[in-house]
C-alpha cells in the first residue's frame, strides 16, 4: 500500500473529524457537569474546537474526487 497524497489526505480528514467529534462529546459532558469544565477544559472552548476541526476537514473532503482509499466515486 502506497502513501500517496490522497490516502494522506484521507487519513488527515478522519483523524480531524474523529477529533471534532470526540471535542464536541466531551463539550456536552463538560456543559453537564457541575462546574461547566472537564478536565479542566471550558465547554465553550471545547465547542469551538470542535466546530473548526470540523471546518478544517471539510475542503480535505470536498477535494477527494474518485479516492480508491475511501471508496468515494
Amino acid at each position: 500500500m502506497s502513501f500517496d497524497r490522497k490516502h494522506i489526505k484521507c487519513i488527515l480528514w478522519k483523524t480531524l473529524w474523529g477529533l471534532a467529534f470526540i471535542a464536541l462529546i466531551l463539550a456536552w459532558i463538560g456543559a453537564r457537569s457541575a462546574t461547566g469544565t472537564i478536565f479542566t477544559l471550558d465547554a465553550g472552548l471545547l465547542i469551538y474546537t470542535s466546530m473548526i476541526l470540523g471546518i478544517l476537514s471539510i475542503p480535505l473532503k470536498l477535494d477527494c474526487a474518485d479516492c480508491p482509499t475511501c471508496g468515494k466515486r
